[in-house]
């Protein structure tokens, strides 16, 4: 298993198999507007191990953003 830790992704091995690990963690991800649930989906999709996330949003934070 090249550059992925069996270790730290156990559970997603399980869940998803060899495989689907092998191709997750050759991912390259772009993230083009965020706002809020996006921070959450960003976090989940980062977890699951990628080779690289990138983030890109434009638009300023606002209070409905920090869920408040």
């Amino acid at each position: 298993m090249e550059n992925l830790n069996s270790t730290l992704y156990s559970r997603q091995i399980q869940t998803f198999g060899i495989e689907t690990m092998k191709k997750l963690s050759k991912l390259k991800i772009i993230i083009y507007g965020i706002r809020g649930l996006g921070v959450e989906i960003a976090k989940n999709l980062i977890l699951s191990g990628p080779k690289q996330v990138y983030i890109y949003d434009k638009n300023l934070v606002k209070l409905n953003d920090l869920g408040k």
